[in-house]
């Protein structure tokens, strides 16, 4: 073993710059690793939200059997559980669109204003993302804005035939980023 212990030690200082360069990638690859480990819980958990975020999945999901509306007391209720971060009502209804237009179903997606920024991240390039007190405005995609042909700022008749808050009126447009 001391044999071993002197061969090693003589080639170590017969050759001082590797030795060195030696010494500063371990020490600098050790550092790395635990730097890394250090901060991976966290960005795994950014990564985690924000393709949660992304994709509109959510941690819990309450919904009626026939996938009717509730009223706004039960998201209220789901609010003060304990260990609810936030709770969001939305709304998707899917409508066909008249023949020879040029998208053929839209599925709608209502939300609360209040909280919905909050479970989702929304990236607006024109126009304005919904604020509360709004009242048929529509947030629209950037791939149904291009297929349509629709701008910002613009009104347009959004027709919804099912009895429910949205009606048949007018709506502003709001266009986020691709």
């Amino acid at each position: 073993m001391r044999v071993s212990a002197t061969l090693a030690w003589r080639y170590l200082i017969g050759r001082p710059g590797r030795t060195a360069l030696t010494t500063l990638a371990i020490t600098l690859g050790v550092a790395l690793i635990f730097g890394l480990n250090g901060m991976m819980p966290g960005l795994a958990d950014v990564f985690t939200k924000t393709l949660f975020a992304a994709a509109g999945q959510v941690d819990l999901t309450v919904s009626s059997p026939s996938g009717g509306n509730f009223e706004r007391s039960i998201a209220e209720q789901v609010d003060r559980v304990a260990g609810i971060a936030v709770a969001t009502p939305s709304l998707r209804k899917s409508v066909g669109m008249p023949n020879g237009s040029r998208v053929s179903v839209v599925t709608l997606v209502g939300t609360d204003p209040r909280t919905s920024p909050k479970v989702h991240s929304f990236n607006v390039s024109a126009g304005r993302m919904l604020s509360d007190g709004d009242s048929g405005q529509v947030v629209i995609g950037p791939d149904a804005r291009d297929r349509a042909d629709l701008a910002a700022g613009r009104l347009y008749a959004v027709l919804y035939t099912h009895a429910a808050p949205l009606g048949a009126g007018r709506a502003t447009l709001v266009l986020p980023k691709r």
